[in-house]
């Protein structure tokens, strides 16, 4: 389907051809049967109920694997923490562990106040 057709204006679309192909049972196409359309319409329900199920087990998965994320980052830092304590903050074990030792660090530049514009 193309990218810019809305599937539930597309069903609604359908519905109200439907509601009209109905009220005048004369009407009639070659190669298209009402009950086929209906079914059709029908399938595309089903297709949008099956998404939507799916789509609400994805979120959930998603939130359980970000809780679990969220957990392992605090214990990433514990660890990087214990190797800091552990074996020193200038060591290679910690810098081997991720983190930035004391020698390493960039000394913290002082900002030089900058003077108001004059009116």
């Amino acid at each position: 389907m193309a990218g810019n057709v809305s599937v539930d204006r597309v069903v609604t679309d359908a519905a109200l051809l439907i509601n009209a192909w109905k009220s005048n049972p004369d009407f009639k196409l070659a190669d298209i049967k009402r009950e086929d359309i209906e079914d059709e319409i029908a399938a595309v329900n089903q297709d949008t109920a099956q998404i939507e199920s799916l789509r609400s087990q994805l979120t959930l998965i998603i939130e359980q694997r970000d809780q679990k994320a969220r957990a392992l980052s605090q214990k990433n830092t514990r660890m990087r923490s214990g190797f800091r304590a552990f074996y020193g903050p200038d060591s290679p074990q910690y810098k081997q562990a991720g983190g930035t030792p004391t020698s390493e660090r960039k000394s913290p530049k002082r900002r030089t106040p900058t003077t108001p514009p004059t009116l």
